[in-house]
């Protein structure tokens, strides 16, 4: 699984991508070990979540914003880059 694109970060920090990939997936396996092997519980806070991993089970809460602005009835047409569909697109010039 990749939750984190290691080339734009690699990109950002200057370094190699092998080197940011293992870094990611050193970070990946502490916090499964953490969880599976020494039953701790992990609060993960991001800006626009928190990711909660307690006696095993997930939980994530958005940010009120973020679902404020999810929820609002326009988002979905505000994110759209066009309406048509795409084999529509395909079949004009």
């Amino acid at each position: 699984m990749m939750y984190a694109n290691p080339v734009p970060v690699a990109s950002a920090c200057q370094m190699g991508v092998d080197v940011v990939k293992s870094t990611l997936d050193i970070i990946y396996k502490a916090i499964e070990d953490l969880i599976n092997i020494h039953d701790k519980d992990i609060q993960l806070q991001f800006g626009f979540a928190c990711v909660q991993m307690r006696s095993k089970n997930l939980k994530v809460a958005f940010a009120e914003y973020l679902t404020r602005e999810v929820g609002d009835s326009q988002f979905e047409n505000s994110m759209k880059r066009m309406n048509n569909s795409v084999s529509a697109m395909w079949r004009t010039n």
